[in-house]
């Protein structure tokens, strides 16, 4: 555990968080761009996002290139916000249990790009680790939002913006519907990019 501290400190010291988090997001939604692009079939109201990580040549190389790059960046980003988080009368627990689920989550989507659905066994353990994933996500944009909603150094539009994007992680997985996935994928995005940038203004 001492090491993973050090190491975390040694990578914040290098850049700040909010850099790693902004980095995250416009990385993960450049390089899913890039794939669609390269995969004119595919289409967001007719195949999931994931689909494009069995494409073949430089699509499928180039989306799980970007969730293992995203998923990794955004491990700092969640410890940094963790640890700005501190402030009287704060439920220590709960925060740091919102950043290990934060960081689950994180390392689940890194691990979903190096395991693309090509067949049936590898499909049933890349589903599972997409469950984890966007159960994991739902969970930390809720407890996120909780913990930061007294916090006078939040606005309480930063909590409504992850409430609001828990609800569409919530949607999706009791509709399954294939925009909905489109749209959570950008929707998290948003959700880190924008925390990195508020983060970032204020100086937290």
């Amino acid at each position: 555990m001492g090491k993973v501290k050090s190491f975390m400190d040694k990578l914040l010291s290098i850049a700040p968080g909010w850099f790693y988090g902004l980095l995250s997001a416009v990385s993960g939604v450049v390089f899913v761009f890039i794939s669609f692009y390269q995969a004119p079939k595919e289409g967001i109201f007719e195949n999931y996002i994931s689909n494009l990580g069995v494409q073949s040549g430089f699509a499928g190389l180039c989306f799980n290139l970007g969730l293992i790059i995203a998923g990794l960046l955004a491990v700092p980003f969640f410890v940094y916000i963790g640890r700005a988080l501190e402030r009287e009368g704060l439920n220590v627990k709960w925060r740091n249990r919102t950043v290990i689920i934060s960081i689950i989550a994180s390392i689940t989507l890194s691990v979903i790009g190096f395991l693309p659905a090509y067949n049936f066994t590898i499909g049933v353990v890349h589903a599972t680790l997409a469950g984890v994933f966007f159960y994991c996500a739902l969970a930390y944009c809720v407890l996120y939002s909780l913990l930061m909603w007294p916090d006078p150094r939040y606005s309480r539009i930063q909590s409504i913006i992850g409430f609001s994007v828990a609800g569409v992680f919530a949607i999706f997985l009791l509709t399954g519907w294939v925009i909905l996935e489109w749209a959570l994928f950008f929707a998290i995005a948003f959700y880190v990019s924008e925390l990195a940038i508020y983060v970032l203004i204020k100086k937290i």
